[in-house]
């Protein structure tokens, strides 16, 4: 066994390979041994090797919760989720005040199914209040379930633990914005800016909350710096153009809404926007009623297309 993970360490795998097989004839039962080979056939691209000896890993040592969450940890990387859920659930009956794999499982569930998702980070945040992390995930969900008060509560407390997170300051300006709280939302949301001044998500959510103050001169500097990062980016040009039509400048809307629509020919509320500005200046009337026709179908109960 020992001779096996030398040969490793040093990239021989095929060597490698036949001691670990042999030390098995002699030791079948031996939980590290099994675990060994099972990542020795991931490095070798045999999946179907790799998971058998990860299951006889844990059948000789079922109760080992190490190897039982190092094994979960694994088939997560290699994006076999079903058999990393089993693996944490397994893990969380052995040790059930264990808040890092309540989050773990939380985090398995965030992409397929936020409400489970919800569930686990909120055991987690009740096992361990302190953990930044947790509580940014937390906090995150319940801002898409619109618990936004609980959400605001849940990233303040993360911010307490972790003040320079720019993430964490994005999702609060999110929230407070939804709130209609645009002041604290700016302000958040230029903490985000400030310490990541390239994110253009970033720059773009606080252009936002200085629309909704009526800042649009503001915003369309903020704007401007996201489109000077990536002067191709649809958003960036649509966002100019949303607040040149607040501003009443419909030509110059136009030009933008238009540049935007050839980098994203299928954005639905850009063909709206459009639509409607062509409507406003009572040309091109076809290609608007092309435009909305297209939006509608797309998304036939939306009121404001109709």
């Amino acid at each position: 066994h020992l001779l096996g993970n030398i040969l490793l360490e040093i990239g021989n795998k095929g060597e490698a390979t036949e001691e670990l097989l042999l030390a098995l004839k002699i030791d079948k039962n031996n939980s590290s041994l099994h675990l060994d080979l099972g990542n020795l056939y991931l490095n070798l691209n045999n999946q179907s090797k790799a998971e058998y000896h990860f299951s006889e890993s844990i059948k000789a040592s079922p109760k080992d919760f190490q190897a039982v969450i190092k094994i979960a940890g694994i088939f997560k990387n290699e994006e076999m989720f079903d058999k990393s859920i089993a693996l944490y659930k397994d893990a969380a009956l052995m040790q059930p005040k264990n808040a890092n794999i309540q989050a773990q499982l939380g985090n398995l569930y965030l992409k397929n199914n936020p409400r489970e998702a919800l569930v686990y980070y909120k055991n987690a945040v009740q096992l361990n209040p302190n953990d930044p992390d947790i509580l940014y995930q937390f906090g995150r969900l319940l801002f898409s379930e619109k618990q936004f008060s609980k959400a605001r509560e849940t990233l303040e407390q993360g911010i307490l633990i972790r003040e320079n997170h720019s993430p964490t300051h994005y999702e609060l300006g999110r929230v407070l914005l939804a709130e209609s709280k645009f002041v604290d939302a700016e302000r958040s949301f230029s903490f985000a800016v400030e310490h990541e001044k390239k994110n253009v998500t970033y720059i773009l959510a606080l252009s936002e909350a200085q629309i909704a103050q009526k800042k649009y001169d503001l915003a369309l500097e903020t704007i401007g710096g996201a489109m000077k990062i990536n002067p191709k980016n649809p958003v960036s040009i649509f966002a100019a153009c949303k607040v040149y039509s607040k501003k009443r400048f419909y030509t110059i809307a136009i030009e933008h809404c238009e540049k935007a629509l050839v980098l994203n020919p299928n954005g639905i509320n850009l063909m709206n926007r459009l639509a409607w500005l062509y409507a406003k200046k009572s040309i091109k009337l076809e290609l608007a009623l092309e435009l909305i026709n297209k939006s509608i179908k797309v998304s036939p109960n939306r009121d404001d297309f109709i």
